[in-house]
């Protein structure tokens, strides 16, 4: 829980310690629903079903309007990316800081139900911790948020269910390796347990859970769901000595 009600209604309010950390975190936020759902538009066709393309459609929106609304959130504050929030996302900047297995365009339809499971889920999980935030357009911002995810779960447990169900070899093994992938970027995006700038976030209000406890409950979470369909999620041992806190992954 957090220890105090909200305290900063404006980016003039934050302290000026805060204010850099709080920037680095919320863009690579924003910029990896970004990614998403720039990877999400290219299913608007072409998927298996009506049903998907559908879905597809609505998860582009759904999360490239996170995106903006984090965007009109963050370009108020010192040091933001040049061309934030605007209105033509394709190309406002040359680098957005997100996982660069976000940048690649994804060659099956299992690759968008994975990450769904797994790495939104991760965001939505993140995004739940600030529904309290000491920082007012946040906390606001996550509400909306939260609201607008249940559909992202209920679109991506079933297309796994379904997935899972066909009982085609072939298929079921690319899903399960699609997921490993996906959660090894998920892992990464949460931190090494100790990561110091959400450790700055929680001591000052902003969020109110760490790295691990994050990670552990959505390790716990997925793999429930994935048990379900007799599918795994691994949990590798990570060396995070070359992990970088401006795109939320492990650099070569």
């Amino acid at each position: 829980m957090m220890k105090t009600a909200v305290n900063y209604q404006t980016i003039n309010d934050l302290p000026q310690h805060l204010a850099q950390p709080m920037l680095k975190f919320w863009l690579a936020f924003a910029d990896t629903k970004h990614r998403i759902g720039i990877q999400c538009s290219h299913w608007v066709t072409g998927t298996p079903a009506l049903e998907g393309a559908v879905g597809s459609a609505a998860l582009t929106q759904d999360e490239l309007g996170h995106a903006r609304t984090l965007y009109g959130i963050l370009r108020h504050f010192p040091d933001v990316p040049e061309g934030i929030g605007a209105e033509n996302d394709l190309e406002a900047r040359d680098v957005y800081y997100a996982p660069s297995a976000l940048n690649e365009r994804w060659t099956h339809w299992v690759d968008v139900v994975a990450i769904n499971i797994t790495l939104d889920r991760a965001l939505q999980m993140v995004m739940e911790t600030a529904v309290s935030s000491a920082y007012a357009p946040i906390a606001g911002c996550a509400q909306k948020l939260i609201q607008e995810e249940r559909f992202h779960r209920i679109f991506g447990d079933s297309w796994l269910e379904k997935l899972a169900a066909s009982k085609d070899p072939v298929l079921v093994s690319r899903l399960q390796e699609s997921i490993h992938q996906a959660a090894q970027i998920s892992q990464q995006w949460f931190g090494p347990p100790d990561e110091p700038i959400i450790t700055i976030l929680i001591e000052n209000n902003i969020l109110s859970e760490d790295a691990e406890t994050l990670y552990h409950r959505w390790h716990e979470d997925v793999s429930t769901l994935l048990a379900k369909s007799e599918l795994q999620l691994p949990m590798p041992v990570i060396s995070w000595e070359t992990w970088n806190s401006d795109f939320r992954e492990l650099f070569p």
